[in-house]
Formats: structure tokens, C-alpha cells, sequence
């Protein structure tokens, strides 16, 4: 049992222990907040670069009206926290919806109420695929940054364009595909990443061409080496994420699989435009153990005179059995630049979308 439990007798708090129940749920970190630190003090939990308050208030009856009332006030007043969890202990369902309609207006934060069963359930849907990361996982850092409240308008223009003169290229249409979805992950990360220079763009700079890297993050601690990024784009397909084995079965040259320094994988299924961030290390070791139960196909690309070879993993697979993986539908983040511009349908089975991670709200720091 927590110290706000046994501040007062309540058989609502009972069973609550705010930093045990963060961390069962995946949170990177919970401290209780002391006693007169803040009004109806709970607990400060930490995601990303964000700190969300937790404040907890128990039903004592004459009294918690106004005790409400001063809550209320001293939320609205508080610009330490952009988001706030309010635990109702001992209050009825009507009282819950009541208090949360107090708020229904608020746009400058996000104020949650609810019950520590309440309190229990969003721990875990705060999270979403999240919380199924490791804490030292490179894509929970990309992550957590990207699901904070935040006040980021969004993009009315995508990145820029980094395409080269592929004119007379005779894979001049697979290089152009390519160079679109490094343009669709950079508008996209540039936007939910709240960081200034957040992402570097490097996709033509040699050095990191012979890496296979498009981009660079700056999720980490200031001074940190950014996250490394690769892009790649399934065209035509909607199904099975392509693994390169050989980028050139006739002379034998190891494709990226075996050669890429990327930290990241971002795919994309050109179709549907679903997105899907993977910890690169542990998907090559999955492949690699993997390898006979896959599909192999050889790849070709319009104009190529050469053969690619590479390993079809299933999304479905990936998604249930890779911790290191999280799914995003471009136009559900980006729909000002691409509502409309992809097919709605999916291959993802229904029990696995809950790795799909989810655009947060948009707050308005000038109301």
C-alpha cells in the first residue's frame, strides 16, 4: 500500500500503489509526490521529456466540494504540467463524470479524472505499444518523445525533397519511391518530435549512404549521438516486410541486412501508407534465427538489370512475436499532407493493433 493510502481509510485505495503500478504497466519511472508538495499530492510518472501529475483526492463528504473547487484552480494555474491525472477515490460514477466535465473546455492541458480502477486501465492505454518496449530500447526513445502532449502545429508543407537527378537513371522510379518515404518519415518525426533539429536528414551524404542510413535523431540526452534511421518502402505491397539478403545475387554482394549500421528500421507499405518502426538489431537477429521459415523471392526493381534477394517477413508475424516494433498510419498523424492519399484497409490482424501507436491531442497553449 502507497503513503496516500494510508494517509486516510478508503476502500478505494486499497489495492492502489501509484509507482508499482506505473511500472507493472511499463512506465519508465514514478516518485511519489510528498505531502504539501502539491494540493491533493499523488505522484510525478515521467514519459519522454514530459512530467504527468497525478493528484489524488478522497471522498470525506462535507468537506470535498470545495476541496474540489481549490483542485480545480490550482490545475488551471499550474504551469509545471501540461497533463494531469486526477484520482477520485470513494466518489460515485456520476461524481467521476461530473468533475471530469469541469474540464471538458480546458485546451491549454490534459486533464484526465477518473477512479484508481480508472487510474489502472490508462496507465497501460497511456502507454499503448509503448509499454511493451525496453527501458534502454533506442525505438522507446523515439517513441515516448513522439506520444507527449504537445502543442506543435501541424505541418501544412512536407519535408524537403532530397531526390537527386534520377532522370536518367533507368531505376529512376524505384530511387523516386524511396526518396518519398524518407520525405514521409522526416515530415512526420520532424513534427511529432518536439526537439529543435530533431532529425538530420542524410540520405545524400556519402559517408552515410555506404551505412544505410537516411536519418539521424536527436531523441537522446543533449550531447548524446543521435538514433540512426533507415527508410525502405514497400511499393506495391501490403503484407510482408522485405528483408535484403543480396542486394546482387550475380556478384554476390551482401544486401543490407548483413551490412546496415541503422539503429532503426522504418518501413512503409505504399498502399496503405502504415508505417512500422523496428529495433534493427533485434529484427536481424529474429531474421537470422528465422531464416528457413520465411519466404525467400528474388527482387526486382523497373530498369534493373541485376538481381536482389530477400526474406519476406510477415507484419502479422513481426508484430506478434518482436517486442522492439510499433506500427503508425501516416495519415492518422499527418492528415493536413496525406488524409486521403492511401487505401484504409489493412493486412494487420484485428488482435494485433494494439501495437499501433497512436497520435496524442493536440493542446492550445494561447486559450
Amino acid at each position: 500500500m502507497s503513503p496516500i493510502a494510508d494517509a486516510r481509510t478508503s476502500l478505494a485505495l486499497e489495492k492502489l500503489n501509484i509507482c508499482a503500478d506505473a511500472a507493472q504497466a511499463g512506465w519508465r519511472g514514478a516518485r511519489l509526490i510528498r505531502p504539501g508538495q502539491e494540493l491533493c499530492s499523488g505522484a510525478i510518472l515521467g514519459l519522454g521529456d514530459q512530467s504527468i501529475c497525478v493528484r489524488v483526492v478522497i471522498n470525506t463528504g462535507d468537506d470535498a466540494a470545495l476541496l474540489l473547487e481549490r483542485l480545480k484552480q490550482d490545475i488551471l494555474r499550474q504551469l509545471l504540467y501540461s497533463e494531469v491525472f486526477v484520482i477520485l477515490a470513494d466518489y460515485s460514477a456520476v461524481a467521476i463524470k461530473a468533475y471530469r466535465a469541469e474540464f471538458a473546455a480546458v485546451r491549454h492541458k490534459r486533464v484526465i479524472v477518473g477512479s484508481p480502477h480508472d487510474f489502472r486501465a490508462w496507465l497501460r492505454t497511456r502507454l499503448g505499444p509503448v509499454g511493451r518496449l525496453p527501458l534502454t530500447s533506442k525505438l522507446r526513445l523515439i517513441c515516448e518523445q513522439m506520444i507527449c502532449t504537445s502543442s506543435t502545429l501541424m505541418p501544412t508543407e512536407k519535408s524537403m525533397l532530397v531526390s537527386g537527378d534520377f532522370r536518367r537513371w533507368k531505376t529512376r522510379k524505384s530511387f523516386e519511391t524511396g526518396a518519398e518515404g524518407v520525405q514521409a518519415v522526416n515530415t512526420l518525426l520532424s513534427y511529432a518530435l518536439t526537439r529543435d533539429n530533431a532529425v538530420v536528414n542524410v540520405e545524400s551524404d556519402p559517408t552515410y549512404q555506404q551505412q544505410g542510413i537516411d536519418l539521424l535523431l536527436n531523441v537522446s540526452a543533449p550531447g548524446a549521438d543521435p538514433v540512426s534511421l533507415d527508410v525502405k518502402v514497400e511499393g506495391k505491397y501490403k503484407e510482408n516486410i522485405s528483408l535484403e539478403d543480396k542486394s546482387n545475387v550475380e556478384d554476390d554482394i551482401d544486401g543490407w541486412l548483413h551490412k546496415s549500421k541503422m539503429e532503426i528500421l522504418a518501413t512503409i507499405f505504399g498502399p496503405t501508407g502504415e508505417l512500422f518502426l523496428m529495433d534493427f538489431a533485434e529484427i536481424k537477429a529474429w531474421a537470422f534465427a528465422n531464416e528457413k521459415k520465411l519466404k525467400h523471392s528474388f527482387g526486382y526493381a523497373e530498369g534493373q538489370t541485376y538481381r536482389s534477394y530477400v526474406w519476406l517477413a510477415p507484419a502479422n508475424t513481426l508484430l506478434a512475436e518482436l517486442d522492439g516494433i510499433v506500427r503508425i498510419r501516416i495519415a492518422e498523424w499527418l492528415p493536413t499532407l496525406y488524409a486521403g492519399k492511401f487505401e484504409s484497409d489493412t493486412t494487420v490482424k484485428s488482435h494485433l493493433l494494439h501495437r499501433t501507436l497512436q497520435p496524442q491531442p493536440h493542446l492550445d497553449w494561447l486559450v
